[in-house]
Order: structure tokens, then C-alpha cells, then sequence
């Protein structure tokens, strides 16, 4: 199998273990540890799926870092991971670029795996054409490769 998947999460070396059932079925994973991160990997590459969290570093760009230094905790509307996908899906929303990015990536190649179970978010997410929302605390480790199998489906 040829499929490559990028997971954008800030602790994938900690949570490399969802990996292991996606890497054991043949998949190419990347894991990009921040925003700035990941804009590098999907300007590099292609990829058939992309798994976000939406709690996430900004990485080295100052923008990013600035409109994360803005985020505050109980401001859910502005997860960094949250507005990353604003900026991709919704550019008339964003208030920060992608770096002249340009990358092509398809709301239904697109799933979020995170902590964050608030309904507005969630809903946010699904008008922006993201389907597939799992969260954390009610996954179980094969949970990444589920959801990249039923991307490709």
C-alpha cells in the first residue's frame, strides 16, 4: 500500500504508538510537530490523508507565533489547530497566510483526531467539510488507521 498520511500533532513523538498499526499496514507517515511544520510538508508533498489535532504548536513563522501568543485557553474559537484549517478551508477567514503556500488539500482527505469535544467546534469543522472528528479520550490505538481507511474508502 502506497498511501501516504500526514498527522499534524505537536506530541506524536509521545503518541507515536497510534502510528504503529497505520506504519504495520503499509502506510508512509510524516508527523508534522506544528503549524509552520506542516505547511512545509503539504507545500513538499502530497498526501492522501491528513490527521489534525487542533491543539498545536506554531512552529518557527512569526505569524503563526503571534496569533498563537493571542490564543487564549478559553477562547476555543482560536485553537491554533482550529484556525490552521480556517486558513486552508476558509481564506476569507484567516487572519494569518500559509507562507504563499500552495497546497491542495480536500476537506474529505481531512480528518481531526484531538482532546477537544466542544459541539461548536465540532460543528465548525463539519461546515468546513471536514467529516471525519474523532476524540482522543474515547480512541483506542488502531484509531489512526481506521481513520485513514475510511478516507480511502
Amino acid at each position: 500500500m502506497d498511501h501516504r498520511v500526514l498527522w499534524i500533532e505537536e506530541e506524536g513523538d509521545d503518541l507515536s504508538y497510534y502510528a504503529a498499526p497505520l506504519l504495520l499496514a503499509g502506510y508512509a507517515v510524516d508527523i508534522a510537530h506544528s503549524v509552520t511544520e506542516a505547511i512545509a510538508r503539504l507545500q513538499e508533498d502530497v498526501y492522501d490523508v491528513v490527521i489534525c489535532d487542533l491543539l498545536l504548536n506554531a512552529g518557527q513563522s512569526p505569524e503563526w507565533q503571534k496569533l498563537d501568543s493571542e490564543i487564549g485557553e478559553q477562547r476555543k474559537e482560536l485553537y491554533l489547530g482550529l484556525h490552521f484549517l480556517r486558513a486552508v478551508f476558509s481564506s476569507d477567514r484567516a487572519r494569518v497566510a500559509l507562507d504563499g503556500a500552495s497546497m491542495s488539500i480536500s476537506p474529505d482527505r481531512v480528518a481531526v483526531f484531538t482532546v477537544v469535544s466542544d459541539p461548536d467546534v465540532h460543528d465548525e469543522l463539519r461546515e468546513m467539510g471536514v467529516a471525519k472528528i474523532k476524540v482522543k479520550g474515547r480512541s483506542h490505538l488502531a484509531i489512526l488507521k481506521e481513520i485513514a481507511e475510511e478516507i480511502l474508502v
